[in-house]
Order: C-alpha cells, then sequence, then structure tokens
C-alpha cells in the first residue's frame, strides 16, 4: 500500500514515490475558500514548534511532536484519542545543541514508530499508545546524538537514520526488526567501508560526522532503499584548495554528502554517488527526498541537496542524468555539471574571515520537501535565498567521538549581495529543471508542500499564513 499514494498517508512522504501528492479531490480551485479551521491542538511543552508530517489512516490523524511525544486525533474533530509521552534523558535532551523536535513517524502492523534524540526506537500501539518496545540504538549519553528524523518501514524493518553532522561521530543508519525491535544492521555513513576509509586523511574519519538523519525510500522493484547523508565534521574546514591532502580531514570524506543506496535485508552498499567530495559548506544531503519519476522508458530520482542544486539520477545505478540550480544566489561553486555532477569551480576557503558565502548553512533547501503533482507533470520546490559573513577557525583536533559539535566557525546569515533575503515556490519539470512559474515570499517559507488531485497547491508560509494556490498556473 505504500507504492501509490492513497487517501491514507501510512509513510513521511505520502508514498515510496515521494510525490508529497494526495489523490484526494473533494477540494478544488472553485471550493477551496470555504476552507474553515475545524480544529487547532495545543501540543504543549514545544521546542521550535513542530516539523513533523503527520500520518492518517481510517480517518484518524496521528502526529508526533517535540520530545517525541505522539498524539492521535479525530481527523475531523480533533478529538484526542490518546498521547504517548516518552520519558526522556532531560540531562542528555539538555546538552543536545538541536533542540529535541521531531519530523514524524513510520507506521506498520498497528503500530508508530517514532525516535527519540537520546537514542532511542519506540513502537507505540496505534489504538492505545502504549509502548510496545523500546530499542536503545545510541549512546546518546556519550555522543549527543540521536534521531529527529522520520523512520521508514521496508518490508519487515524499520530503518532510520541518526543526526551526525555537527558530531564527531560517524553517523549510522539502523536497520531494525519492526515485530522484535532487534537491531538487524548498522551501516556507518563515514567509512562505512575500506573504499571509503581511504577518503579519510590521518584516520579523520574516527569522528567524521554524516548521518542519515531524514527518511530515504524503498525501490521495491530492485529491492534498493536509498538515503540521503550528512555532512563532515569539522563542517567546516580550513584547508582550502588543498583540501585532498591538508586541512582537519584530507580526502573526498565517503560517504558524506552522498546518496547511497543499501540492501535493506543486509545493510549492504550497492551503490552511491557523492554529490559533493569534501563539503566543505554543510550543504549535505540528508534531506532524504528521492522523487520517483518515470518519463520515456526511464526511470529517475529527483533528489534535492541542501545546497540549493538538484540532482536527476537514473533508479538503475545512481548515474547522474541532469543537474540544475533552484537558487540564483550561490557562489560555493560556479557551477555543477549537467552530466557528470561534477563541481565547477570550488570554493575552498581557509582559516579566518569569509564574505558572502552564498547560500546561507541554512540551505538553498532544507528537510522541508517539494511536491510533484501527476496531474500537472510539475514539480514544485522552495528555494531560499540568503547568504552569510563567516570566520573559519582552527579547531583542535577530536580523535575520539565525544559529546561535542564541531563546526570549525561562527557565521552570520545575510542578504545576498544586491538581494534581499526571501524565498520563492517554483513548478518546474521535475527532469529539465525548466520553470513553469514562480511566486516569491517574502521571508524564506519553511515548510513542506503538499499538491492534490483537485488542483491545488498548499504553501504554508514563514508568517504563519497557508496558501492555495492553483498548480496549473501558480495564481
Amino acid at each position: 500500500s505504500l507504492a501509490e499514494p492513497s487517501k491514507d498517508w501510512e509513510t513521511f512522504h505520502g508514498s515510496y514515490k515521494d510525490w508529497n501528492y494526495s489523490p484526494l479531490k473533494q477540494i478544488t480551485t472553485e471550493n477551496v475558500n470555504k476552507l474553515k479551521v475545524a480544529f487547532i491542538e495545543q501540543v504543549g511543552r514545544s521546542t521550535r514548534g513542530l516539523e513533523t508530517t503527520p500520518l492518517a489512516k481510517d480517518g484518524i490523524l496521528y502526529y508526533s511532536g517535540s520530545y517525541s511525544k505522539v498524539f492521535a486525533v479525530k481527523g475531523d474533530t480533533g478529538e484526542i484519542l490518546w498521547s504517548y509521552i516518552p520519558k526522556l534523558d532531560e540531562e542528555t535532551v539538555a546538552r543536545q545543541t538541536h533542540s529535541p523536535f521531531n519530523r514524524g513517524m513510520a507506521m506498520f502492523d498497528g503500530k508508530l514508530y517514532v525516535g527519540t534524540v537520546d537514542g532511542r526506537l519506540i513502537a507505540v500501539d496505534m489504538k492505545t499508545g502504549q509502548p510496545v518496545w523500546d530499542t536503545k540504538l545510541i549512546n546518546s549519553q556519550k555522543l549527543t546524538v540521536g534521531f529527529t528524523g522520520a523512520p521508514l518501514l521496508v518490508k519487515d524493518k524499520i530503518i532510520i537514520g541518526a543526526q551526525g553532522g555537527e558530531w564527531p561521530y560517524r553517523g549510522p543508519i539502523f536497520g531494525v526488526d519492526a515485530k522484535t525491535g532487534k537491531k538487524v544492521w548498522e551501516f556507518l555513513t563515514v567509512a562505512g567501508t575500506p573504499e571509503a576509509e581511504k577518503t579519510w586523511g590521518n584516520e579523520s574519519w574516527r569522528t567524521g560526522g554524516g548521518g542519515g538523519w531524514m527518511p530515504g525510500t524503498y525501490d521495491a522493484e530492485t529491492n534498493t532503499v536509498w538515503w540521503g547523508t550528512a555532512n563532515p565534521a569539522p563542517l567546516y574546514d580550513w584547508s582550502g584548495p588543498d583540501y585532498k591532502t591538508s586541512g582537519a580531514r584530507p580526502g573526498d570524506n565517503l560517504y558524506t554528502t552522498s546518496v547511497i543506496a543499501l540492501d535493506p535485508d543486509t545493510g549492504k552498499l550497492k551503490f552511491y554517488h557523492q554529490e559533493l567530495p569534501h563539503d566543505a559548506w554543510d550543504f549535505d544531503s540528508a534531506v532524504g527526498e528521492f522523487v520517483s519519476i518515470d518519463r520515456d522508458g526511464k526511470k529517475y530520482y529527483v533528489h534535492p541537496n541542501k545546497s540549493g542544486f538538484i540532482f536527476v539520477y537514473n533508479r538503475a545505478d545512481a548515474k547522474i542524468e541532469n543537474v540544475y540550480p533552484l537558487i540564483k544566489n550561490f557562489n560555493f561553486v560556479k557551477g555543477i555539471d549537467p552530466k557528470t555532477g561534477e563541481l565547477i569551480g570550488r570554493r575552498d576557503m581557509t582559516e579566518g574571515k569569509q564574505k558572502d558565502l552564498c547560500p546561507a548553512i541554512n540551505g538553498g533547501i532544507s528537510f522541508n520537501a517539494g511536491t510533484y503533482s501527476p496531474q500537472t507533470g510539475l514539480y514544485y520546490k522552495i528555494g531560499n535565498e540568503w547568504c552569510e559573513d563567516l570566520e573559519i577557525v582552527k579547531t583542535q583536533p577530536v580523535t575520539e567521538p565525544a559529546a561535542q559539535l564541531n563546526i570549525g566557525a561562527t557565521f552570520t546569515v545575510k542578504d545576498p549581495p544586491g538581494d534581499k533575503m526571501h524565498g520563492h515556490v517554483d513548478a518546474r519539470d521535475p527532469i529539465t529543471g525548466k520553470v513553469a512559474w514562480s511566486v516569491d515570499y517574502p521571508e524564506p517559507p519553511l515548510a513542506s508542500l503538499l499538491s492534490t488531485a483537485g488542483g491545488l497547491l498548499f504553501v504554508p508560509d514563514a508568517r504563519g499564513w497557508l496558501h492555495a494556490v492553483d498548480a496549473k498556473t501558480g495564481k
């Protein structure tokens, strides 16, 4: 049932196709102006708001909040059926630099699955809200790394990726038995194979960061899980153009800022593509959106990277089919070769003050998902225009995984040169990137988009307004 979009919403992007599309058509461009607020939920103790994508089945809405709280409410009235509030290690939570938000859950066999920032994966009974099992996967007390993204159900396993990126750690992705909660496999995104270890000079892989904090997807035809991975640590490196041989982490740093294809049964790597070798900008690939498009006998995945570039892959082997920019303000590279994916004119920074790096660390895009409508054939995606000044410092090498951030710079987000900070929603051909229409927003919107069979595109903005847009025209 996860293969195609349906009236229920049982996985993070609605289905394995990652379309973020609803085939429901009761609400149309004609009657959408009659929508009114049906109910409002106050979740209590909410840090940094709600970043979750709710799940829905048989008229019941399930959603997670900060601190991995889970709620079940009636979809029509909002009446709370149950809530589950796990007891977290508050001391670990307080030491977490990323606030304890939760971005979503998986659903299977009458259970919901939710990760926690103190390193656990919990199964909750969908009828009662009672925990069924609770598995500790990461020693978060030592590492302050846990889970914020949604897990993914694949066959009889729940797959979940760790936070990683800025931490001196090796960012595993875990495969867990959905029935028992037993860990079946673990894949290290940092130097998880002998080949990858060679791409980290001075044994810097020991504390390399990585992780895959948002869910990937599953291609049933080839029995392959695709996942996006996070940036290496320290996040900013002072090596400059000599990054292959000098700096904090000499080399390409596999498999960070990559898309990787894993066997869901064993966790073994099948193939990969590293989007940004030696990522020096925190433009990781872990946003986890793999939009499945079949066209002219070819099978593609469309995958956004935080740099604001979209990578189009052949689903068989992750060979590059196209790369195109979603934003105007970028200068971390001069460009990316659309045929090979090779970076052209990299901007590798050295110690000291650096002006106007674009986009900013927040990303040309972030974890918020775009949407594809099979009705219009268009891919709708937010692009954010902002830059930053930063000062890169030579950090003490961290040689053991530890409870500390390893950023390597201070930074200030600012307007792009000759432009104002803003965001836009573009409607594009997903494969060529050609723009059909674009709408500007005065601040970068940071929510996910939804398209529907009623011909609508829903855009929530940064001021708290929900926009219903005609998916064909942008009106």
